[in-house]
């Protein structure tokens, strides 16, 4: 059986098959023929209501002037969403640095001392480096992601980060960290005293924050209103290494096309931590297996990492082929 999707739009569910490509190329499609469609509708409307305004009171043609309006009563209009416009999402231009923006060797964490997480990591990450970070929930992607955005410490070997190094970190527990008192201008403006009230509104108006938006309460934002104000916060200033805990949950289908396209356009380094198997494939040309305590690259494709967990292994079976960037011990 093929996959399902449920599609909520603007109180309306819609039932889809097939998989995620399937959904969107048949969403699009239906979006047009709607579109086109109720413009020919609008210009039948306008055309019969010139003729009902033209002749209503001419008595020769008033029987055909009322058979239009009630067929103009009885037309179902095709119902568009309120505002098809998409918010952007603009990621600004990192910061210069010389590779390799972050090395270990032998590298440990965790949150208690004496029980690692994560240990015996060697690692190089350069500029332009594009990682997706895979494993089960609870093996240590998350850790893993901290350590790399500096929001962890080392417990043990070595970790040295390029003297130009940046990071953008987001995860999704920062969401519940963000002052609903306060509004976006006021939220930036807090955290970067330095900036101009013109900077903070450029750096909100490239994640599709409005005049309006700008100035609303962080509590009266919707869900994926407030990722995207992480998201303005994660890179403001300038990273060059962009560290993404679960960055889609919250977003709807378009604002995850405008993430993976801002991301594609983006010139420094990405880390990926997320289920949404679009994003990944679409943007990360290295993946980095997190399982039983170690990180080692994984040398398939995503419908390999698939079928390792439904293996039910413990570590991958090696393909024979020379890994494209073999740069994890």
């Amino acid at each position: 059986m093929g996959l399902l999707f449920l599609h909520l739009d603007h109180g309306k569910v819609t039932l889809y098959t097939g998989g995620y490509d399937t959904f969107v190329a048949t969403r699009t499609a239906k979006r047009a023929l709607d579109a086109a469609f109720a413009k020919k509708q609008e210009a039948a409307r306008e055309h019969m209501q010139s003729f009902v305004d033209r002749f209503k009171a001419k008595a020769s043609k008033a029987r055909q002037a009322q058979s239009r309006m009630k067929a103009l009563a009885k037309m179902q209009m095709v119902e568009l969403p309120v505002d098809e416009r998409v918010a952007p999402i603009r990621i600004p231009a990192p910061v210069e640095a010389s590779p390799p923006l972050i090395t270990m060797h032998d590298a440990s964490v965790g949150y208690e001392q004496g029980k690692p997480i994560l240990e015996r990591m060697s690692m190089r990450i350069d500029p332009d480096d594009r990682i997706a970070l895979l494993g089960k929930n609870g093996n240590g992607k998350s850790t893993l992601a901290k350590l790399l955005a500096d929001k962890l410490p080392l417990m043990d070997g070595e970790l040295v980060r390029a003297r130009k190094w940046v990071p953008g970190y987001f995860a999704q527990h920062q969401l519940e960290e963000l002052d609903g008192s306060l509004t976006p201008i006021e939220t930036l403006s807090f955290l970067r005293r330095a900036l101009t009230q013109q900077q903070v509104r450029a750096q909100l108006g490239g994640f599709g924050f409005s005049s309006d938006k700008a100035q609303t309460k962080v509590a009266n934002l919707s869900g994926g209103e407030r990722a995207r104000l992480m998201l303005a916060l994660a890179t403001l200033d300038k990273p060059n290494m962009l560290i993404l805990d679960e960055p889609t949950n919250h977003l709807d289908i378009d604002a995850r096309s405008e993430l993976l396209n801002a991301l594609n356009n983006f010139e420094g380094a990405v880390i990926l931590v997320s289920h949404d198997r679009r994003l990944l494939e679409a943007t990360a040309d290295r993946l980095l297996l997190v399982s039983n305590g170690c990180v080692e690259p994984f040398d398939g494709d995503l419908d390999d990492y698939r079928r390792f967990l439904l293996s039910g292994e413990n570590s991958p079976t090696r393909r024979e082929q020379t890994p494209k960037r073999a740069r994890v011990a």
